[in-house]
Parts: structure tokens; C-alpha cells; sequence
């Protein structure tokens, strides 16, 4: 049997996507007015990001689908946090916003290099690339891949 978009729509690890995303704004909304539930909502997402890929690879649901969902999910949480972070601590709101455009960038950069190079995934670290990429993108018990 032939699988369909809708199929992807619904397999399980893209559901613990979805509730990620949901997680992730309720985190945004609440962090100004109840940063306990903003930060629980927001470890809820980030915990979550490390059970996705196995239970994508578990049940042999792996996607382009849900890799990109994942890798926007990703690329949401940080900035959002750091947002969060500048309303909670103003004093250091020019840090939290250098930080946020240097991991968007920083990101961008290495992913779209990773792609002109036609390798399959940008978590696929050649031990060549320079030391600051291999810490970051190579840490597999961080990344839990």
C-alpha cells in the first residue's frame, strides 16, 4: 500500500511535532504572566524534540515532512526563548537579540552550505568542518539522533 501525504499528515512522531508547535505558543504566551508554566510548556517542547526522531525511526516514519517540521519547531524555540528572555531581563535584551540573529544566521548558513555540498542531512558532520560546527551540530547525545 502506497503511502499518502494525509498518511505523513498523521504519523506519530509529526503528532509530537504538532504538540511541540502548540506547546511552544502556549510557552510564548505564558511566560509573561506565569514564567512557570511558560518554562514548563517550553521544556515539554524541548523535551520532545528528543523523542520525535525515534519514534519517526521506530515505527519507520521517517519524512521530509517531518524533518523539516522539526527543523522549523527547532528554529522557532530558540528565538522565542530569547524574546522571552529580553522581557524577563530588559538590561540584556541587545544580547539576547545578538544571540538570536547569530543562531538564525549561524544556522541558515550551515544548512544551505550542507545542501549545495549534497550531503543528506545538515546533523551529518564531516570531521574536516571547522571545531565550533562539529561541537554543536556533532553532539549526538544532545542532539539525540
Amino acid at each position: 500500500m502506497a503511502v499518502t501525504s494525509s498518511d505523513v499528515l498523521l504519523y506519530f512522531a509529526n503528532i509530537v511535532g504538532y504538540s511541540r508547535v502548540i506547546a511552544l505558543f502556549g510557552a510564548y504566551y505564558y511566560f509573561h504572566t506565569n514564567w512557570v508554566l511558560g518554562l514548563g510548556l517550553y521544556l515539554y517542547s524541548f523535551g520532545m524534540d528528543m523523542v520525535d526522531g525515534t519514534i519517526a525511526r521506530a515505527f519507520n516514519q521517517s519524512s521530509r515532512f517531518g524533518a523539516a517540521l522539526d527543523m522549523m519547531t527547532d528554529k522557532m524555540s530558540t528565538p522565542g526563548l530569547f524574546l522571552a528572555l529580553t522581557y524577563l531581563y530588559p538590561s540584556f535584551k541587545y544580547f539576547f537579540l545578538f544571540t538570536m540573529f547569530l543562531d538564525i544566521i549561524s544556522h541558515y548558513f550551515h544548512v544551505t552550505s550542507t545542501l549545495l555540498r549534497g550531503v543528506k542531512s545538515h546533523k551529518i558532520i564531516d570531521p574536516s568542518e571547522p571545531f565550533l560546527i562539529r561541537l554543536f551540530y556533532g553532539n549526538k547525545t544532545f542532539f539525540t539522533w
